[in-house]
């Protein structure tokens, strides 16, 4: 309803880092729309669980009193998960049945509240995890992490290179579409449980409202702060 294939087709060219005009094969790619608030509501559950085991997203706006079209890319998803569940790696696999936590880099036993790996580990009565690669301490709910792609947790900072927010105008300029990517990959997303968060102030969403305060991108996408959202789109995509 916002946006149309030539506009997938900038994302898609922005994702790769390539300039928003190159060409790419038609048909080589599929957005799948897993998310609209003016038909699923603007609640924030209701967008996670949409966004639940999905892969990278694709989140577009339609601003209220403009008609602005704004968003960003997520090279995540936006998995809402539980307060001790502390560490999630995207590059591992879970089994939710056995609430067992396996991974190339370790495991995890949520039964015993244990968590030990090769790296490190996760000492749940302290409520500390230290490893070679990073530290969560969840009391000041903060992650840091020298991983290049990053970890999640609940509430705290993602960690990447990749992520990006963008404004289209009207999304009919080609000349007037603007992108700003992350600068401090230490503060790419941030993950709150009542909030779709870019930066901690960059691009907020709080259900059908938001604001755009620069701070850990390259630009501001938008002259003013505060903004009302007409609709929302949330797109996951894959090669054909």
């Amino acid at each position: 309803m916002i946006i149309k294939p030539i506009h997938a087709a900038i994302f898609i060219n922005w994702i790769q880092k390539k300039e928003a005009n190159e060409r790419i094969p038609e048909d080589k790619y599929n957005f799948n729309l897993i998310y609209r608030g003016s038909r699923d509501g603007f609640d924030i559950n209701t967008m996670r669980n949409k966004c639940n085991g999905q892969e990278a997203t694709i989140l577009v706006i339609k601003i209220k009193e403009n008609g602005t079209v704004i968003g960003g890319y997520n090279p995540f998803n936006w998995n809402y998960r539980p307060y001790y569940y502390n560490t999630y790696y995207y590059d591992s696999y879970e089994d939710s049945y056995e609430g067992r936590y396996n991974s190339y880099d370790g495991f995890y036993d949520s039964y015993e509240g244990r968590y030990n790996s090769y790296e490190g580990f996760y000492d749940s009565y302290g409520g500390r995890y230290n490893s070679y690669e990073g530290f969560y301490d969840s009391y000041e709910g903060r992650y840091n992490s020298g991983r290049p792609y990053g970890n999640i947790n609940y509430l705290a900072w993602v960690n990447t290179t990749e992520s990006f927010i963008f404004s289209l105008d009207d999304g009919k300029d080609l000349k007037k579409f603007k992108i700003s990517r992350v600068i401090n990959n230490n503060c790419a997303i941030y993950v709150s449980n009542n909030t779709l968060n870019f930066g901690n102030s960059d691009l907020v969403i709080n259900g059908n409202s938001g604001t755009c305060n620069r701070c850990h991108y390259e630009s501001s996408i938008l002259d003013t702060n505060n903004f009302s959202i007409e609709d929302m789109e949330i797109f996951t995509y894959n090669k054909s």
